[in-house]
This record gives C-alpha cells, structure tokens and sequence, in this order.
C-alpha cells in the first residue's frame, strides 16, 4: 500500500544524558525534517511524552534519575502512549539487556556506536507503524465527540465473546434543536454523554456513537 507521510507532522523523542549522542542522532533525524524533542534521563522523558505524545520515541538505556528500562516500562503503563514505537539505542549488547528491553516495553533494540542508515531505516518503519495505528484510530472515531464510531461498534462486536449491547436514541431532536440552538443543543448532547459514559466505566462498558440522526 503506498501512502505520503508528512515527515514534518511526524515528532521524535530522543532520550539520551549524553549531549554527543543526542546531538548526532538530531543529525542524521533532522534530514528527514522530523520534529525532534530531546530529553536528557528517564523522567525527562517520561513528562515529554506526556506532553507531546510522539510518534517515536529512541531510548537511551543507561540514564541518571530513571534508566531507559524503568522509563519505558512507566510510559507503556499511560494508555495515551502504550502504542508509542520505542527503539532502545545503547552500548549494552547481552542477550540478558535484550530480554530486559523487550520485557519492558521496547519495540526493538540497536546497539551503539550507530549504523546511521539502519538507525534511519528503523525510525522510518516506526513511523510508518505509527501512521497507519492513527490512521485506523481516525477511521474508528466520531471526532464530533472523540468516541469510537460504527465502524468501531462493527469491528469490537466480532472480537467479543458474548457482546452485550444498549442503545440510546434522542427522540424528537429538531425540539431540543429549536428551543436550544444548535450550540446549545450540542451543549445537552454532550452533557448527557458525560453521564452516560460515566455509567459505562462504572460497568466497565464502552459508548460508541452510532449515527448522526437522532
């Protein structure tokens, strides 16, 4: 399947204490007008992924304050950030460093010093796994009020063992439309939204939006 990524919309973490390597491997990203953001230990970078939710994120493994290892392993443990690509990049080479970085949430593992053209080879994969994991979020979501849609309902049925569902409908919206305005009615949509998701996390359920016509 052929697809264009903007590479300037694509942002990269690069978590490292050392300014030499950070610097280095800006360098070969910033050929590829990736945004970078640059984080010098583990927390530091846990906080930017929070904030900026990047689309790949190249982890240093040996870190002051929180090592690359305990830094992955709290990022994969936010819902917004577990389907982050991470690339551990570090000196460290057993088969042990391995496990431990797989265990801990890294997607793959490159050992310094850096095969730039592998390096750049991996992000751009990242990338694209990146790209097409929000692309298929965007198809699944009402963006009117950032919940799953049909498409969304379709799909998580067939996954389910024994689906269970209630459905809702506003009866007689062009009323609520007429004496509210359309701002206002979007107003009391969302309003009773917020109550009914609220009910659905006390039962552990989701609420999809179905159709625009109430």
């Amino acid at each position: 399947m052929q697809f264009e990524i903007d590479n300037s919309k694509i942002t990269i973490l690069i978590a490292d204490d050392e300014p030499t390597n950070r610097l280095i491997i800006k360098s070969a990203l910033l050929k590829e007008k990736y945004n970078i953001i640059e984080a010098t230990n583990g927390i530091e970078a846990l906080n930017l992924a929070k904030e900026y939710i990047p689309d790949v994120i190249l982890m240093d493994a040996m870190m002051p304050k929180m090592n690359g290892f305990e830094a992955i392993e709290k990022i994969q443990e936010d819902e917004k950030l577990q389907n982050i690509p991470i690339l551990m990049i570090t000196a460290l080479d057993s088969k042990e460093d391995k496990i431990k970085a797989f265990n801990s949430g890294a997607n793959d593992f490159l050992n310094k010093p850096i095969d730039f053209q592998e390096l750049l080879l991996r992000v751009r994969s990242f990338v694209r796994i990146r790209y097409l994991y929000l692309q298929n979020i965007k198809a699944r979501l009402d963006t009117n009020y950032n919940l799953p849609n049909l498409q969304a309902l379709r799909e998580d049925i067939q996954k389910a063992e024994h689906p269970i569902g209630i459905f809702f409908q506003i009866k007689n919206f062009e009323n609520i439309i007429y004496l509210s305005g359309l701002e206002g009615s979007k107003i009391i949509v969302k309003k009773m939204i917020e109550n009914i998701i609220a009910i659905c996390k006390i039962n552990k359920s989701q609420l999809y939006i179905i159709s625009e016509d109430r």
